[in-house]
């Protein structure tokens, strides 16, 4: 259910600035474009980063946002696709918050603040959808293709997607979506740094197979999330690989397949658990999930990897 139809108008008749997560991706610049394009007054700004498919979806849609957010906002702060404040951080003081996620962790909010979770959905962009159709906006014909995108990246080009997912892309399509525009606002050129990691990737994997499924691990510098899909295109089960820097800070991306899913593996969980004695923060789905913190990358890549296995062996 969504909360009180007029308080949630009443927030978005204010100024409003969309916060996107740490590293945005382009299920969070999608919903984000949606809901710019449609309500007023709207300004986009990064939190920590955006990653190359986001960065793709932003460039194309000629949106302009702000590399950090301000230090104080005067109206409402739409926080998406997370719903922990740590992975949006540095937030501005602003008179209200509205968190908009799909992800199956919550994380301290206050009192006042409207928490739009909706875990059972695919993508934040199907929320985003439904919340303009609730308080009875028009939508704007330029914020269609990039949540028609949106959709289709998060569920997997649709390989993850369920009943409600597609009728969603169907009722967008059937506004004026344009698949193939939308689909051209995913393509991009794959820079040389991002080619290197994925070879690196896949030339540092190692893999075990624990009762019909195939568990990769590797380390990179960067393009972690990138090198762990590549895993499970390549026929990979679950795909864990992390990265580590100087100051040992610890970046972990874990990918699974529709069998892994299907067979009890649940990414969010599983990170969940093991950051009970990491310390550091996570948040993602069943299927695709990350963590951040201080520590050691090989002996967290580990504990992951130990914790799927118990599962697979308790199936």
């Amino acid at each position: 259910m969504f909360p009180n139809k007029q308080k949630l108008k009443e927030a978005f008749e204010k100024r409003k600035l969309i916060i996107l997560h740490h590293n945005a991706d382009v299920d969070c610049v999608g919903s984000a474009i949606g809901i710019y394009h449609t309500l007023k007054e709207c300004q986009i700004s990064l939190s920590n980063g955006i990653n190359s498919g986001g960065k793709s979806i932003m460039e194309k849609s000629g949106v302009e946002y702000l590399q950090t957010p301000p230090e104080k906002w005067d109206g409402t702060v739409i926080v998406l696709d997370t719903g922990e404040p740590e992975r949006c951080a540095p937030l501005p003081k602003a008179e209200k918050f509205v968190i908009i996620d799909h992800h199956q962790k919550i994380g301290s909010w206050g009192a006042n603040d409207t928490i739009i979770s909706f875990p059972d959905k695919t993508s934040t962009a199907e929320i985003v959808f439904e919340m303009i159709k609730y308080i009875e906006e028009p939508i704007s014909d330029l914020s269609l293709n990039p949540l028609l995108a949106a959709i289709y990246a998060d569920t997997g080009s649709f390989r993850y997607a369920n009943e409600n997912s597609l009728k969603i892309a169907s009722e967008i399509c059937n506004l004026g979506a344009e698949p193939q525009k939308a689909m051209e606002l995913l393509n991009r050129e794959v820079k040389e740094d991002e080619r290197i990691a994925l070879l690196k990737g896949m030339q540092r994997m190692k893999w075990t197979n624990e009762r019909k499924y195939v568990i990769c691990t590797s380390f990179v510098n960067a393009y972690t999330s990138n090198v762990a899909k590549n895993m499970i295109r390549m026929g990979a089960d679950i795909g864990i690989v992390f990265s580590e820097n100087k100051k040992g800070e610890v970046q972990l991306s874990t990918r699974c397949s529709l069998k892994a899913k299907e067979g009890g593996i649940n990414l969010a969980k599983i990170l969940k658990n093991v950051n009970s004695s990491f310390g550091g923060s996570t948040g993602g789905h069943i299927g695709a999930a990350g963590m951040k913190g201080m520590g050691d990358g090989e002996a967290l890549t580990e504990m992951v990897k130990q914790e799927c296995v118990r599962i697979i062996k308790g199936k």
